[in-house]
């Protein structure tokens, strides 16, 4: 499952939390879901807010830098 944002606010991070949590919990092997967060080139807050929100979680996830797609 990829994650693309621009922008989040704390009240929209909770409920992109939630989802996360709610999708990790149905995951089951060997149907893992692999999370992956993209965040722009120098955005820091954004690729921070993305480990706080996956770290901890029991499913694979990666944080990636949109340059990096290209």
């Amino acid at each position: 499952m990829d994650f693309y944002f621009e922008y989040l606010n704390t009240a929209s991070s909770k409920i992109i939390y939630q989802l996360i949590r709610s999708l990790a919990e149905i995951s089951l092997e060997p149907k893992e879901v692999l999370f992956t967060w993209y965040y722009d080139p120098g955005d820091f807050d954004l690729r921070d807010m993305g480990h706080e929100l996956l770290d901890g979680l029991e499913c694979p996830f990666q944080i990636v830098e949109k340059s990096e797609m290209e």
